[in-house]
């Protein structure tokens, strides 16, 4: 009973207790939202690692090496941070990914982008 006089009151505050890696919109008609949570940040830095020895491998020119090792170096900034913002990491992963396409004849830039595909 309690539950449903909390969904019928209108724009009213309802206490959920604690929510994590959730997202809750209410009265908030014609809106959108997106959630993206990683999971196994472990494994994201592992493959960014190996990216970044074999960076070299991906036949890019100076510039677009020097982004590639700027975004994987800042991945990995946060990965450490206690409060990782996972904003700043899916958007070096869509700069890496851009990066990468790019490149994207080249097998070792193929397989990358494939490695990095389930985190997007």
């Amino acid at each position: 009973m309690e539950r449903k006089k909390a969904v019928l009151t209108n724009g009213g505050i309802i206490n959920i207790g604690s929510m994590s890696n959730s997202q809750l919109q209410q009265a908030s008609p014609h809106s959108n939202q997106g959630l993206t949570i990683i999971n196994d940040i472990d494994s994201l830095c592992s493959i960014l690692n190996s990216l970044k020895s074999k960076s070299s491998e991906l036949g890019l020119g100076d510039e677009s090496h020097q982004e590639l090792s700027s975004e994987v170096d800042t991945v990995l900034v946060q990965a450490k941070s206690p409060k990782p913002k996972t904003n700043i990491i899916i958007e070096s992963l869509k700069s890496i990914r851009t990066i990468l396409e790019a490149a994207a004849g080249n097998v070792v830039a193929s397989s990358f982008l494939s490695q990095l595909g389930r985190f997007f």
